[in-house]
């Protein structure tokens, strides 16, 4: 790459020239949404691949989309998400939170698998009629969970090094190797899951939080600090829901048992504000999916509180502040959206 190509974005009137705004986002759009390569993740660490890369998801299409489904006036099976409404801005204070409505075939869905692991490695969350937490099961929801996620940052690294030859600017840096040591971890977790397929007993901690009724929210998460990868993972079904937080045993079990022990501290109002405030963020919106009749439903006024939230999330993110609070309460979304 010449030094003419490259383009320095100190330089640009970002908030007023729209096409360049449009291209930086179609430069990278792709490779935010998981979908601009390629590869199965674990064609190197088990049985051969059968070459054949599908649209795997990354959230059970049975026991979890089709399970906080509604259809739509075509008769299409859809759920919600929520998103950046304007495309054309980097400036969060000119930006807007949308809803939209995203068919189950193809929510949730990643070019990180082919499809003989996608049909081998999760037949039992798959196809099973009745959700069931055992070592088992939960082995595949964490597996699925992390091969998710490292495809997930590998993607957005492979962005983050291209935008920072294209973009001179010390932040694309920062980024590309914040997400690389994230990426690290994410295939160390994988790879340790992978070599215990066989045995997978007493290979994960986990945790497993009831919630009466339907949650109406499904998805997956994961938080890395540095040492330890936790994944958070909502499983919606019609009578009782789950919210399952677990980590690999190859970890000191003191420092994973604060964040189990965080959430069994506290009450019902507390648990779904926490994990509402993990909805809630800019970030991880596109993370999980939800109900789209119960978000109709809930009314416009809490509409526009969770939307506005998620507004102020990204504002507080780009300025480094903390300001939410100081503006509005939080919305409890999560006990917004549960069917009891």
């Amino acid at each position: 790459m010449s030094k003419k190509d490259v383009m320095d974005i100190g330089n640009i009137q970002l908030n007023n020239d729209i096409d360049t705004r449009q291209k930086i986002f179609k430069f990278y759009n792709s490779y935010e949404t998981c979908k601009a390569i390629k590869k199965c993740m674990l064609g190197s660490y088990t049985d051969k691949c059968d070459g054949k890369i599908i649209k795997a998801h990354s959230i059970s299409k049975k026991n979890g989309l089709s399970r906080i489904s509604a259809r739509n006036k075509n008769g299409v099976e859809v759920v919600g998400q929520f998103k950046k409404g304007n495309t054309t801005t980097l400036n969060p204070y000119e930006q807007n939170y949308i809803e939209q409505y995203v068919p189950i075939e193809s929510a949730s869905t990643f070019n990180g698998l082919c499809k003989k692991h996608d049909n081998d490695l999760f037949k039992l969350i798959d196809e099973s009629e009745n959700i069931v937490l055992n070592d088992k099961t939960v082995y595949e929801y964490v597996l699925r969970c992390s091969i998710y996620y490292w495809y997930e940052r590998m993607s957005n690294r492979i962005c983050a090094d291209k935008r920072r030859k294209k973009f001179n600017h010390r932040i694309f840096d920062k980024l590309y190797f914040n997400i690389m040591n994230s990426e690290n971890a994410l295939e160390r977790d994988v790879k340790y899951l992978i070599s215990n397929i066989n045995n997978v007993r007493n290979k994960i901690y986990y945790k497993a939080y009831e919630i009466n009724g339907n949650l109406n929210i499904a998805g997956n998460f994961f938080e890395y600090d540095g040492t330890t990868v936790m994944y958070t993972i909502l499983i919606p079904n019609i009578y009782k829901s789950y919210v399952l937080m677990a980590c690999i045993r190859d970890n000191n079990f003191f420092e994973v048992d604060k964040n189990f022990r965080f959430f069994n501290s506290k009450d019902t109002e507390e648990f779904q504000l926490a994990l509402s405030e993990l909805l809630l963020q800019s970030t991880t919106i596109k993370h999980y999916y939800f109900n789209h009749d119960k978000w109709v439903n809930i009314g416009k006024e809490k509409q526009e509180s969770i939307l506005n939230w998620i507004y102020l999330d990204d504002i507080d993110k780009s300025i480094d502040m903390n300001n939410r609070n100081r503006i509005m309460n939080m919305p409890n979304f999560v006990k917004i959206m549960i069917d009891t």
